[in-house]
């Protein structure tokens, strides 16, 4: 996302060939530095599982990788599948899930959630406000990498030969769904009703679907 802001907003072109390398070195640093500390800590204390443990799935993601290489297609299908069997309970995590994943809201509320979340990236637009063409190709491969990388990922570290994919919900997509609905922003019209409204209407809709969210919950959970 750092791409999307433009060389001139950090004073040039020139300025930019220290300043990409520092982010990556910052996030290379940050992602390894738990193994540097207490990672090396708490492996140093031989802390062993219980006796008579028992394991039901054996994991290896260096294997899974090989394995992906070896038959891309087959994997590709497999992820292709996954999808297509686990789709509704990734879209449900992603509008709303609860105790410990295992309750949806209904499918009527995660249909209209969806729509008013479509409608208002595409309303909400200012002609003042133009995106390029580069910085969409870069929303669209932030957005849509992410969501692929959070996929795979979870596909390499399911059990040895799984063909479906294990733990992956749906609120570990949310963080990339802002920048998916961006791509739907345009510059090219203005509603004056949508403008003159939008405040009120999405308040009235946040106050009641988050009513109806508790009234749901309560009924689920603690009613007798």
């Amino acid at each position: 996302m750092i791409f999307l802001i433009p060389p001139s907003k950090f004073g040039g072109i020139k300025k930019l060939a220290y300043i990409y390398p520092s982010f990556a070195l910052f996030f290379i640093v940050l992602y390894f530095l738990p193994g540097w500390t207490w990672g090396s800590y708490i492996s140093g204390l031989n802390l062993l599982a219980p006796p008579g443990g028992i394991k039901d799935f054996v994991y290896g993601s260096a294997t899974d990788f090989g394995r992906l290489i070896d038959s891309p297609f087959h994997h590709i299908k497999n992820v292709i599948n996954s999808f297509m069997f686990q789709r509704k309970d990734w879209v449900g995590g992603i509008i709303g899930r609860f105790g410990y994943s295992y309750t949806l809201l209904p499918t009527y509320f995660m249909i209209v959630q969806g729509l008013v979340l479509l409608t208002t990236a595409f309303l909400d637009s200012r002609k003042d406000i133009v995106m390029s063409f580069t910085q969409k190709i870069i929303i669209f491969c932030t957005g849509i990498g992410t969501i692929l990388l959070i996929i795979i990922g979870f596909y390499l570290s399911s059990p040895i030969g799984a063909a479906n994919i294990f733990g992956l919900q749906g609120r570990y997509f949310v963080p990339a769904i802002p920048l998916v609905l961006l791509l739907l922003y345009n510059s090219v019209f203005e509603m004056k009703f949508w403008i003159r409204w939008k405040s009120l209407l999405l308040s009235l809709y946040v106050i009641a679907s988050l009513t109806y969210t508790v009234i749901f919950m309560d009924g689920y959970f603690y009613s007798p």
